[in-house]
């Protein structure tokens, strides 16, 4: 038990080190009169739900909770000096050549006026590419933080869609474990009731990512909307991919068992090199977190593909957001995504994602050696 409570001092005394060291993103708007540098396709427009309370600057939340769902809109710039994996923040006064930047921001009124936007945007892409992302973040993420690093991640993924960011009041603190996970809980009902829109909406297909935490409240509202019977939104589900989740895997195989069918794909990129899980590990009392476990068995009798990244360099320290800071790693996650939607496009009732991963991998490995040699 001594040795124990010390691993846990020792991995808790790393992470309050590695997030002391890091400065906290702040959302600025560049006030612009024309385009910023870089080509048309370096600005990516993110929608916002969230219920977080709003700052005195209406268009920036705190992790502080709100009775009521906000929307927003924001255009993000990328720089052309960006590096996959990596979120450029500004120094200081930001520069669009360098840094990712926020170049306007947009208040929406309400559900209705959302609806009325998204669908808007929805008539503007082509048939077959009318989709929905929603990024889902995770514990000890600010508002910022979350909008810079979806879009980051849209940016480095590629493929189409409407990129929707569902940003739940987390503290944005170390020490806010525990607050951001009753923030989780008490985000549900809003996830689920702008899901419940979404379908409603002209939209195709609804793909769900959620992020450590963010994992957690993901499957919570799916079993929710599971026990609600939500056919509209089944109908429309496209996928689900947990990134790193922080779930108890005892209660994600209870939070499953009532989400009948499993929605196709339903994908966990885990690593058992996570030291994120590895301290909430410690400090629930449980050893076995849903993102750490490798035993793809057992995931395939609940209806899930494991992709284990485990073997991968490069991305964040901690190894907890490896499936979108790794180069290596967000290249074959590309190339799957773009394969499987050519799939999904073309009638397909079912994409066996490990096949996809696999031949991905046996690419990458040979373009590898063939360097090397």
């Amino acid at each position: 038990m001594r040795r124990n409570n010390r691993q846990a001092c020792v991995l808790l005394a790393i992470i309050l080190a590695l997030g002391a060291c890091a400065d906290r993103g702040t959302l600025a708007v560049l006030d612009v009169t024309e385009d910023p540098a870089g080509e048309p396709e370096t600005l990516h427009q993110i929608y916002v739900v969230t219920n977080r309370k709003r700052k005195a600057d209406a268009l920036d939340f705190s992790g502080d909770r709100s009775t009521k769902t906000s929307y927003a809109r924001y255009v993000m710039s990328i720089p052309p000096t960006h590096k996959s994996g990596k979120v450029e923040w500004p120094s200081g006064k930001p520069d669009p050549k360098t840094d990712i930047v926020a170049i306007e921001a947009m208040g929406i009124d309400d559900t209705a006026q959302m609806k009325t936007i998204l669908n808007n945007r929805i008539a503007q892409l082509p048939v077959g590419q009318r989709e929905a992302k929603v990024f889902v973040h995770g514990y000890n993420t600010n508002f910022a933080e979350g909008l810079y690093r979806f879009t980051q991640i849209s940016h480095d993924m590629g493929g189409s869609g409407i990129p929707v960011l569902f940003s739940w009041p987390s503290a944005g603190e170390t020490n806010g474990y525990v607050y951001d996970r009753d923030s989780t809980t008490i985000a549900r009902d809003r996830l689920e009731s702008f899901l419940t829109d979404l379908a409603a909406s002209n939209i195709d297909r609804i793909f769900l990512i959620g992020h450590s935490m963010g994992g957690f409240l993901t499957v919570e509202t799916l079993r929710q909307m599971a026990i609600a019977q939500r056919p509209a939104f089944r109908k429309k589900l496209g996928g689900v991919v947990l990134i790193s989740p922080d779930i108890d895997l005892e209660v994600f195989k209870e939070q499953i068992s009532r989400i009948k069918p499993v929605p196709k794909p339903f994908v966990i990129i885990g690593s058992t090199q996570d030291k994120a899980l590895g301290f909430s590990a410690k400090l629930t009392g449980k050893s076995n977190r849903l993102g750490s476990a490798v035993d793809s068995k057992q995931f395939r009798a609940l209806g899930v593909t494991l992709i284990d990244v485990s073997d991968y360099k490069g991305g964040d320290a901690l190894k907890h957001s490896t499936a979108f800071t790794s180069p290596a790693v967000i290249a074959l996650l590309r190339g799957i995504s773009k394969r499987a939607q050519q799939q999904l496009r073309s009638g397909a009732e079912r994409i066996d994602l490990k096949q996809l991963w696999d031949a991905q991998q046996k690419g990458y490995n040979q373009s590898t050696q063939s360097r090397i040699q």
